[in-house]
């Protein structure tokens, strides 16, 4: 879940009834009007209503509670300043219709998402933002939002609030790869941290982790992640690696560093680019033996991705919580033996759950698609599965997997997704060639009530790996662990666990 923190606004609404016998049961009517100071308008309009106003900060759409929070979006595409902005009653709209919105008085707020990136990681500072208002929606009444301001900076969370490591700073790199995959410029971001003590006068070099954050992950976030690691090690004996946190964020979501026909060649350019030339500028070991991975969620599909797809690069991979591996379970419906299936619910007509809480099931896959349609198809999880796992389509955006309305699949995209992008399947087929690269290099955590449904696809892992001849994949299942507490526990839990495995594992490979 986000907070956010917006600056006071003077907002004006304006509501007057309208005679039945001019406009009968029209619903009610919203203008969302701009200070002409905020200049000319882009992005995606989202309008936020709720019965109740949120006990702090903005209001704010949740996965969790995903009907708590009326939502109603609507692309602009170049109003003039001082724009007025009508949302029209049949716009993409969750949990319900606008026309059939109930009457009654709600909290409302307007935002314009001006770099289509709330749907990944919510409001960006800058962004024109009305602030949460009192309104009453009512059929006939006219409704005007005024936008006077910009929204400010996200607060810190407190666990994150911690001085930035010693020695650490943003390296920024243009791709030539993705730079001609584009046709113009594009730059990679990386943020390294040395460990304690280290000595840039000293010719030491060190074995390196490569930490991919899940989705929502952005280089905003990275200072602030590795301030809570580094804060940990040190409190438990501190950490003899460099630690490299790699931003992952694309137009259309979370590159996962595969390549894609519609995200480019974030693999290759991860691989071949970026990785040498942070060798070059920092104290790091060139080998294989010494660079390692590990990642959460989308960035745990990611680094099980990178070891398995580019074995000789890195010398081992320790993920947690993974995206789906194996398409037989793509957080419920099976896309490899029912590639003309639906998404939303299985054969019998039940819905698929996709989030559950305390291993309870809460909020069903159709709920959290059609939010995420509601917000805006730029970068949504399920959009951004669509930009790298699916083909191109005629219109040069990505081909999507389903319809979004019905739920139908598209069979021929399904098997496209299985044959390029399926973990388990590539494991499977190619295991005589990969099965001798990969020992001792993988090691998969989850917990057994992940929030996502995920160990599914590790269970389907595992199994799949213990009929391979030579296999020592190690896959743990916490008992009771979901998708946000799985690194808890005593000493420092699973984030020294892993850092202590990895340093071990540097050793060994310096002195076979």
């Amino acid at each position: 879940m986000r907070s956010f923190v917006a600056p006071l606004l003077a907002v004006s609404v304006f509501s007057c009834a309208v005679p039945a016998a001019a406009a009968p049961e029209r619903p009610a009517h919203v203008t969302v009007r701009f200070a002409p100071g905020l200049g000319e308008l882009h992005g995606r309009l989202l309008l936020f209503a709720a019965r109740t106003a949120p006990p702090r900060g903005e209001l704010e759409p949740s996965y969790l509670h995903p009907r708590a929070v009326e939502i109603l979006g609507v692309e602009v595409h170049g109003a003039p300043a001082g724009s007025s902005i009508e949302l029209p009653v049949d716009g993409d709209a969750y949990p319900t219709p606008w026309r059939a919105l109930a009457p009654g008085r709600y909290v409302v707020r307007a935002e314009l998402d001006v770099r289509h990136r709330y749907t990944y990681d919510g409001g960006q500072p800058g962004d024109p933002d009305s602030g949460n208002l009192t309104v009453t929606l009512a059929p006939g009444a006219d409704v005007t939002v005024n936008v006077r301001a910009r929204r400010g900076p996200e607060p810190v969370p407190p666990r994150f609030r911690a001085p930035e490591p010693q020695g650490a700073r943003m390296e920024t790199f243009v791709s030539p790869a993705l730079s001609a995959f584009f046709g113009r410029p594009i730059v990679m971001r990386a943020y390294v941290v040395p460990p304690p003590g280290y000595d840039v006068t000293a010719s030491k070099r060190y074995a390196t982790a490569y930490v991919i954050g899940g989705y929502g992950t952005s280089d905003r976030v990275l200072p602030f992640a590795a301030a809570a690691r580094a804060r940990l090690l040190a409190k438990h004996g501190g950490t003899q690696l460099f630690y490299v946190y790699l931003d992952p964020h694309v137009p259309l979501g979370h590159s996962v560093f595969a390549d894609s026909v519609n995200n480019g060649p974030w693999g290759r350019a991860l691989t071949t680019e970026l990785i040498p030339y942070l060798e070059s500028r920092w104290p790091l070991r060139a080998q294989s033996g010494a660079r390692f991975l590990t990642g959460h969620s989308s960035g745990g599909w990611t680094t099980m991705w990178l070891q398995t797809t580019y074995p000789e690069v890195f010398g081992g991979t320790w993920s947690t919580s993974p995206d789906p591996l194996d398409f037989h379970d793509f957080t419920g419906p099976n896309l490899v033996d029912r590639p003309n299936g639906n998404m939303y619910v299985d054969a019998h007509g039940k819905p698929y759950m996709l989030v559950r809480i305390a291993g309870k099931d809460a909020v069903p896959l159709k709920d959290y698609i059609l939010q995420e349609r509601a917000l805006g198809e730029y970068g949504g999880q399920f959009g951004s599965f669509d930009a790298v796992f699916g083909p191109r389509g005629a219109d040069g955006r990505p081909q999507p997997l389903f319809d979004r309305t019905s739920g139908q699949i598209d069979a021929a995209v399904a098997r496209a997704w299985e044959a390029h992008y399926d973990i388990v399947h590539n494991l499977v087929t190619h295991w005589a060639t990969l099965g001798p690269e990969l020992r001792g290099k993988l090691h998969v955590y989850v917990g057994t009530w992940d929030t996502f449904h995920l160990e599914a696809g590790v269970h389907r892992l595992h199994d799949a790996l213990a009929k391979l001849p030579g296999s020592d994949a190690q896959t743990t299942f916490v008992p009771h662990r979901t998708h946000f507490d799985l690194y808890q526990g005593p000493n420092g839990g699973l984030t020294v666990k892993i850092d202590r495995a990895m340093t071990a594992a540097a050793k060994a490979s310096a002195n076979p």
